[in-house]
């Protein structure tokens, strides 16, 4: 077995394999289990329920490429060989992204009741919620339309901001919503 973790749960789309070339051992199969947490594992099944089992090699030396199909979050993934070459030798790296939070604004709130974890200045909203993403405590932002301030507020304490309309003209707050893979 192996395990990875990744620095921010991430959505996985693809994996790639590869064996032991001059020992000519590799895998033949795999299966994975996920985990958000690293104490709670899940294994990954099909639209039917079953274990899925990733085809790998079949040889040493050839790179595969699996698409993974299934809808996989996590921070932890471990990876089981199940069937395999001489002795189960590998080297694999995972294909996907750091999962995206998704916002929903609605109206309310007052930027006065938010302490600001950093600030600094953007050109959207789009690119003050990229600024968000950089810093692992950051769990929400405010971009002010008017003078182009970017607003983060940790996680631990917020989980809201708010931003004036640049159309409406009124308070909206992002409320992050953690189980969104975009």
């Amino acid at each position: 077995m192996a395990q990875v973790e990744f620095r921010h749960t991430s959505a996985v789309t693809a994996l790639i394999t590869q064996g032991r070339g001059e020992g000519h051992q590799y895998l033949k199969s795999l299966t994975m289990k996920t985990s958000l947490d690293g104490s709670n594992w899940e294994t990954v099944t099909d639209e039917s329920g079953n274990i899925k089992v990733y085809e790998a090699n079949n040889d040493g030396t050839t790179l595969v490429n699996r698409t993974v199909n299934e809808k996989i979050l996590a921070k932890f993934i471990r990876i089981h060989p199940e069937t395999w070459y001489d002795w189960p030798s590998f080297s694999m790296e995972i294909l996907g992204y750091s999962r995206r939070t998704c916002w929903i604004g609605k109206a309310g709130v007052t930027t006065e009741d938010l302490p600001v974890l950093h600030q600094t200045f953007a050109l959207n909203n789009g690119i003050c919620g990229e600024e968000c993403h950089k810093y692992q405590s950051c769990g929400s932002f405010m971009f002010d339309f008017d003078n182009g301030e970017c607003h983060l507020y940790s996680i631990q304490t917020f989980n809201v901001t708010t931003t004036r309309s640049a159309s409406l003209g009124r308070k909206v707050y992002f409320v992050n919503k953690p189980d969104c893979i975009l």
